[in-house]
């Protein structure tokens, strides 16, 4: 069975109740110990991939303390038998898939839940972004993405989002790859009638806006081009997918005047 509708509950053996959409937290047995999320797909029976008495699929959110990161990191490592580059995460957080026994199930509302704030469906953007020399954040170099202007099903939309996350391509630091996330739906009134049709039909990236800092930062730093974008897509109801957005890529950013 797939459980993926939103308040649809599954009960292990051990009596603990999840909930599609709702919180749990990743316990000491598990390589993600001490993040929180939320299930976004349970399955059982035939339709389970492991021999766990249940596949739960969980949303993590990404901990803010870049120690956490690391260490989340070393644990990964460890279980992989593979040593990592030093620079950039390398452990995703999107739709992990664990056992009932390496989660507990907690009390409250997600981060998820929160930002959908009623509505249907919330949503990510991901892009992979060439510049024109490698980044060096210890050289002075600052790199913040945000701000847009795209047409979709015909219609221009200008919008941003509240937080991001990211780094350089490991091997490749010419390559930053930026995962935004949370829409600002406070600020930016066309998120209020953006539908997720709207956003599996991108036509034209008008403005891709990256900020680079103050005077003294990011000296000679210019983006060059996007040769990645991804939408995710989190529905309330359902699971959540990937739109492809190649076909208006690649974006060659703008010469500045002067």
């Amino acid at each position: 069975m797939v459980y993926n509708k939103n308040g649809q509950v599954y009960k292990d053996k051990a009596s603990k109740k999840f909930r599609i959409g709702g919180p749990v937290k990743a316990n000491e047995s598990s390589v993600y110990a001490g993040l929180t999320g939320v299930v976004i797909e349970i399955r059982t029976g035939r339709d389970k991939e492991t021999g766990n008495d249940a596949d739960i699929y969980v949303q993590f959110v990404k901990p803010e303390d870049p120690a956490v990161l690391e260490a989340l990191d070393r644990r990964q490592e460890a279980k992989d038998g593979y040593a990592w580059p030093k620079e950039g995460m390398h452990v995703y957080l999107d739709e992990i898939m664990l056992a009932p026994e390496e989660l507990d199930v907690i009390d409250g509302e997600s981060p998820i839940q929160r930002e959908y704030k009623g509505r249907a469906f919330t949503f990510r953007m991901s892009a992979d972004i060439v510049f024109n020399r490698p980044v060096d954040p210890d050289k002075g170099d600052y790199v913040s993405p945000g701000g847009y202007e795209m047409v979709m099903n015909g219609k221009t939309v200008t919008f941003d989002f509240c937080e991001y996350e990211g780094g350089r391509r490991p091997g490749q630091p010419k390559i930053l790859e930026f995962m935004q996330k949370n829409p600002d739906y406070d600020t930016f009134e066309d998120l209020e009638t953006l539908t997720e049709d709207d956003l599996k039909h991108l036509e034209e990236i008008k403005e891709f806006f990256i900020y680079l800092g103050e005077d003294g930062e990011s000296e000679g730093l210019e983006p060059v081009k996007i040769i990645g974008l991804w939408f995710h897509v989190i529905p309330m109801n359902g699971k959540s997918y990937d739109i492809d957005c190649r076909k208006v890529l690649p974006y060659v950013f703008p010469k500045e005047k002067g």
